[in-house]
């Protein structure tokens, strides 16, 4: 069968890898598709993040030490191979291929591992980067997966032993990155092999069942709904391809086809709204929710208008959760707000709160009714 290219095969690659779930010659010839239904409806996949330079899991909400910190020995082991090159030097092959790499770390923080210990599955589990993660992944659905990107029609048999990352490159080559929007993704699946994956797993649970948890402290607004400014990646294009079934539902869980899926903010249940996405809207080097990342004060008057020139999702949100405006009066810092104030000014204070949440570390509970600790405790940074 020939592969069924760009963004418009994807139905067919689709429906191909299911049809090599079916054995005619079996006892029973749709025993394999029904444990491949089954494995998606008994599966919770985590999606979102806080990106690449954005690891946020130490107490100065930097990042991650670990992550960093291999990146570095990696920029490092890097220039001194091209500086061995330059000069002549004789380099091992394998010394060429890391200087050729570029490496997109992703760390998905302490919160995400007690995820993966209660069996819940990740797209790091599928393609992912070079660790043993991809061992945690359910085969049979790593198998159809495998079967839905033609990894078998470009030469590359299912292997439960190997890597998603790996059968990629068997197919597309050993310096092959499947983050990029590179000629050959574009080519074969109209976008990134690693979008393709999270598309593949959003259509089974639409299909037949299971659960998805996207997690949006880490997202950046402007990458979701500022269509012109901001950038299209894996996570932002994931969030739009939900976030309707959130605003329909009016809530933190909404029906998602046969399946369901449910907004996470720093782990809790949360109706998603224009606040959380405020407070990191701008992408700031590897910082987030700091004065940096939030929205410019002298834009937020028109982005609460209804000629804010963003993505439709933005009509459907509400601005802010239910009554965290009653709070913001309570936490010392914070700028009052007069019986005059404006929705902007409102708006100032809830991201103040909020960031302040997220900056001690503490859980918000936006579900009515709406819970905050000690207002003591919080030390918020300035309003914007």
């Amino acid at each position: 069968m020939v592969f069924a290219r760009g963004k418009h095969g994807f139905s067919e690659r689709f429906q191909r890898a299911y049809d090599k779930f079916y054995r005619p010659g079996d006892l029973l010839p749709g025993h394999r598709r029904l444990q491949l239904q089954s494995a998606f409806q008994t599966s919770t996949f985590i999606y979102g993040s806080t990106g690449p330079d954005a690891l946020h899991s130490n107490e100065d909400n930097e990042g991650s030490s670990v992550a960093h910190a291999f990146s570095l020995l990696v920029t490092n082991a890097q220039t001194k191979i091209q500086n061995k090159i330059d000069n002549d030097e004789p380099v091992s092959d394998a010394a060429l291929q890391l200087v050729r790499r570029q490496f997109k770390l992703y760390d998905p923080g302490a919160r995400v591992i007690s995820y993966v210990q209660k069996n819940h599955q990740m797209m790091d589990m599928y393609f992912g980067i070079e660790n043993g993660m991809f061992r945690l992944r359910k085969p049979i659905i790593a198998e159809f997966i495998h079967y839905a990107m033609g990894y078998d029609q470009m030469g590359v048999p299912f292997d439960r032993n190997m890597s998603g990352m790996d059968a990629y490159r068997r197919a597309f080559g050993a310096n092959a990155e499947g983050w990029k929007e590179s000629a050959d993704n574009v080519k074969y699946y109209g976008q990134s092999a690693t979008k393709e994956i999270s598309k593949i797993i959003r259509e089974a649970i639409q299909r037949w069942g299971g659960r998805l948890i996207f997690e949006g402290q880490g997202v950046y607004g402007a990458n979701v709904f500022d269509l012109q400014n901001g950038r299209d990646t894996d996570t932002a294009l994931e969030l739009r391809s939900i976030l309707p079934n959130f605003v329909a539902a009016a809530g933190p869980i909404a029906p998602f086809g046969n399946g369901f899926v449910k907004f996470h903010w720093g782990g809790e249940p949360t109706r998603p709204t224009r606040a959380h996405f405020l407070t990191n809207w701008n992408w700031n080097r590897k910082y987030t929710h700091t004065i940096h990342n939030r929205v410019l004060s002298s834009h937020l008057e028109r982005m609460l208008s209804p000629n804010h020139g963003l993505s439709q999702l933005w009509n459907g949100l509400p601005n802010f959760p239910a009554g965290l405006l009653q709070q913001v009066a309570t936490i010392p810092g914070i700028q009052r707000l007069g019986g005059n104030a404006t929705t902007s000014d409102q708006m100032r204070g809830a991201i103040a709160l909020l960031t302040a949440a997220i900056t001690e570390r503490v859980g918000l509970r936006t579900p009515r009714p709406f819970k905050m600790p000690d207002p003591a405790a919080l030390q918020p940074n300035p309003v914007v």
